[in-house]
């Protein structure tokens, strides 16, 4: 076999790098039987409101977006670059503002590497997050907070076999802010989860829908809990390794994620 053969790859999510995905640690039990579609109207509907699209109108970069609360979003370090306070973004709702970063993961998020190990690539999805607080609010009426699906006193355990759903926005070729409005898509696919580590790192295989596409790091990650969908992270991406098929990536909702988003809520 060839050392060419052998190189991997990854498929970019964002408008300008490849991404992952960020799930929960968990008490609570899913499911959803293989080969049965999930999207019923109201999953689409929760999954579609906690989708938003979030940009660097500067670096011409957009990607999708998590609301976890009324005025939180998150979403990939790898989308946002290295965001400092007062760093200019983007969003629908509240159009170009100043960044609030409230938390992140650590160490630095390198550039796309055809060469990167599924290993190298795995160890760098556990940092690849960033928490927003943006000035208006990220969700339609009636839907922030709890309505939202995140839990963060209840986790999500997720085991092999179990169903997520990964939802976000499909990008136009070009990244101009006007071209983004208009031709933004919601898309929404499902898969079969096949491993969940100590660290967070979740592993699924697509088995229906929509496929992750550019512009989809970022955008939720939900499961089924009882048949209601609870949101349990993040989309940041997929690997592909020639002649051995492709790996949507996952990991779970930080901790500081959580906290934050718990005292946000709190009177």
């Amino acid at each position: 076999m060839t050392t060419e053969l052998l190189t991997s790859f990854r498929r970019s999510l964002g408008s300008a790098a490849a991404g992952v995905l960020l799930l929960l640690p968990a008490l609570m039990e899913t499911g959803c039987a293989s080969g049965v579609d999930p999207r019923s109207p109201a999953t689409v509907s929760r999954v579609r409101d906690s989708a938003i699209l979030l940009g660097v109108p500067e670096h011409s970069t957009y990607s999708s977006a998590t609301a976890v609360s009324d005025r939180l979003v998150l979403t990939t370090r790898h989308s946002t670059g290295s965001l400092i306070k007062g760093s200019p973004l983007w969003n629908h709702r509240s159009g170009v503002f100043s960044a609030d970063p409230l938390a992140s993961g650590s160490g630095e998020i390198p550039c796309d590497d055809d060469m990167e190990s599924i290993e190298q690539f795995l160890e760098r999805s556990t940092r690849d997050w960033c928490l927003v607080r943006v000035p208006n609010s990220v969700v339609g009426e009636g839907v922030a907070g709890g309505v939202l699906g995140l839990n963060t006193t209840s986790f999500v355990t997720l085991r092999p076999g179990d169903t997520v759903l990964a939802g976000g926005h499909f990008l136009p070729p070009t990244p101009e802010l006007d071209s983004i409005r208009r031709g933004a898509t919601f898309r929404l696919g499902y898969g079969e989860v096949t491993e969940c580590t100590s660290d967070g790192i979740i592993r699924y295989r697509l088995l229906g829908g929509d496929p992750l596409t550019s512009g989809m790091s970022g955008g939720p990650i939900f499961a089924l809990v009882d048949g209601e969908p609870i949101l349990v992270g993040i989309t940041i991406g997929e690997y592909t390794r020639f002649l051995s098929g492709t790996v949507q990536v996952g990991l779970c909702i930080p901790e500081e994620v959580l906290a934050t988003v718990s005292n946000d809520r709190s009177p």
